[in-house]
């Protein structure tokens, strides 16, 4: 039995934002009649069927206004400017804290716990190397370009940002189903019982599921009003089981640490590595810095005449699968091989990589992989977890993703591109460089230096 008020219900106090005409409203609500099973809506088509991918469209535009907002803008982009999607500090729920669903969601995640030996580096701060089965996969099923995707996620955290405010929990008459719930996927509740120090990944796993996975998987049926599954005792067949997360057999050498099911579908994988794989601690920035930026060309400013950075969304970063064991030694490409490898085994085109406090979403089209920017524990992550299982599930289309369009044009200009499949992994030569500073032009025009490295005469 749902808790939350009906969109219809209760909603006229509905702050920033006074709700739309039902018209409107119905636009953006992806409650459409299941067709498949009571907890499965709307599969988006098979990769074969999908469209490249198309930029997110901007939605329709009411002509109201209320108050100092004028709604001839885009009214996701307006709402998720006026509540600043900031997280609502780690702390016990109230029914005046915690009013829509939108509330349950953005809460701080608190800090993940000390590991056993804190003080040895080394500890689990290794990952596997990649695996026959892995480098064997079918050529036509390889990767072959990354795309940093920096905006992936941002359509679908507006789009339900706003809808998930509108979900309003009815304590005056489910007070005691609403507090059950929220009990459910609150963090302030969830943590209770986890490992209060990591001993080995499983620990680091057992964070990831409990605190960010599984209360986006019931927060999800919740908003969909459907009834959270529930053990009974009476044992039913695989195909009648709702959605759920499960550990993932070991198949083809390619174990995922999760699996999101429906049923006997598999929708999504999550990998989950520790702190110390994803977090270069002598430098304490992310394993992936490196790729998780966008290459720039430095051009003319067109009024100033000042040379100035244009980012180039789209230029993709090659890959080259290896072929042959031991070949790969940076972890970066270890960790892409592990991610691309169970995503193609079980066929799915959604994938989580996650430590707890750092989180990154990948999605695959065709041989290109895209990655989001990380998502960390003070950031929306529950939100965007949510968004990543609707998609998962066809409540959202994939052709909402702000994906940018693959360029690997520039490959062939690289004067050591024939040398590359000799290579394997990550091609350090397409990475993202930042060029440096243009310097000054001395006003004559003239070099500050000769060529012999002493100062010119005036």
């Amino acid at each position: 039995m749902s808790v939350i008020h009906s969109p219809s219900q209760d909603i006229a106090d509905l702050s920033p934002l006074t709700p739309l005409s039902p018209s409107t409203d119905d636009e953006f609500d992806y409650d459409a009649t299941p067709t498949i099973s009571p907890y499965h809506s709307r599969r988006g088509p098979r990769r074969s069927q999908r469209r490249r991918h198309r930029r997110p469209q901007t939605p329709p535009t009411p002509t109201k206004t209320h108050g100092d907002l004028d709604y001839t803008d885009s009214l996701f982009s307006q709402f998720t400017r006026s509540i600043a999607l900031i997280p609502t500090p780690f702390e016990a729920y109230s029914p005046d804290s915690c009013k829509t669903l939108l509330d349950a969601l953005c809460v701080e995640l608190p800090a993940s716990p000390i590991y056993l030996f804190h003080n040895k580096k080394s500890f689990l701060s290794g990952t596997k190397t990649p695996t026959q089965t892995e480098i064997d996969l079918n050529i036509a099923e390889r990767l072959e370009s990354v795309v940093y995707a920096e905006e992936m996620l941002t359509p679908l955290l507006e789009q339900t940002s706003y809808s998930l405010s509108r979900r309003r929990f009815d304590w005056e008459q489910k007070w005691q189903e609403t507090h059950a719930f929220i009990n459910a996927i609150h963090p302030f509740h969830t943590v209770v019982g986890m490992p209060p120090v990591i001993h080995s990944e499983k620990d680091q796993e057992d964070w990831f599921l409990g605190m960010l996975l599984r209360p986006a998987l019931l927060a999800r049926l919740e908003y969909k009003g459907l009834d959270i599954p529930r053990w009974n005792g009476q044992h039913t067949t695989p195909n009648a089981c709702g959605p759920y997360v499960s550990s993932s057999a070991g198949t083809q050498g390619v174990i995922p640490d999760a699996l999101i099911m429906d049923g006997v579908d598999v929708l999504g994988v999550a990998e989950v590595k520790t702190d110390r794989v994803l977090l270069l601690t002598t430098e304490n920035i992310g394993l992936f810095h490196s790729l998780q930026r966008h290459h720039v060309v430095v051009e003319k400013d067109k009024n100033s005449g000042e040379p100035v950075n244009h980012p180039l969304p789209g230029r993709a970063i090659r890959f080259v699968w290896p072929t042959r064991l031991n070949l790969i030694e940076d972890k970066q490409s270890k960790i892409l091989i592990q991610v691309w490898s169970q995503m193609v085994t079980k066929d799915c085109d959604y994938a989580i990589l996650s430590s707890y406090t750092h989180t990154i979403f990948f999605y695959k089209l065709e041989k290109t992989l895209y990655m989001s920017r990380v998502f960390t524990a003070d950031s929306m992550t529950r939100l965007a977890m949510f968004c990543w299982v609707s998609l998962m599930f066809g409540d959202l289309d994939a052709d909402d993703l702000d994906l940018p369009e693959c360029d690997t044009s520039w490959w062939r200009n690289l004067p050591d591109y024939a040398k590359h499949k000799a290579a394997g992994g990550i091609i350090q030569e397409t990475l993202p460089r930042i060029p440096p500073k243009p310097k000054p032009v001395p006003a004559h025009g003239r070099s500050l230096r000769s060529t012999s490295g002493r100062p010119t005469n005036a």
